[in-house]
């Protein structure tokens, strides 16, 4: 059994800093390697429903990047990644 990476670093001040969209900090976009077909994405954004505290998921698919918006009230990003 692999052990899970730590993604705390995605709640840290300087990368949230980094990445984020404009100046709104529960958003933040994300680079997703593998996605082949409109399954693999609808399987992704499919998480929008299932984990508690995210507000919205959109994948580009032809730059592979995720926009994720979260409420950081109810959950992290080291957290929904995870």
């Amino acid at each position: 059994m692999r052990a899970r990476a730590d993604r705390s670093f995605l709640d840290t001040p300087d990368f949230r800093k980094a990445y984020q969209l404009s100046s709104d900090q529960t958003a933040m976009k994300f680079y997703i390697e593998g996605i082949k077909c409109g399954r693999c994405v609808q399987k992704i954004e499919a998480l929008e429903n299932k984990i508690l505290g995210i507000q919205s998921l959109r994948i580009n698919m032809s730059t592979h990047q995720l926009e994720m918006i979260l409420d950081d009230k109810q959950t992290s990003f080291a957290k929904a990644i995870d």
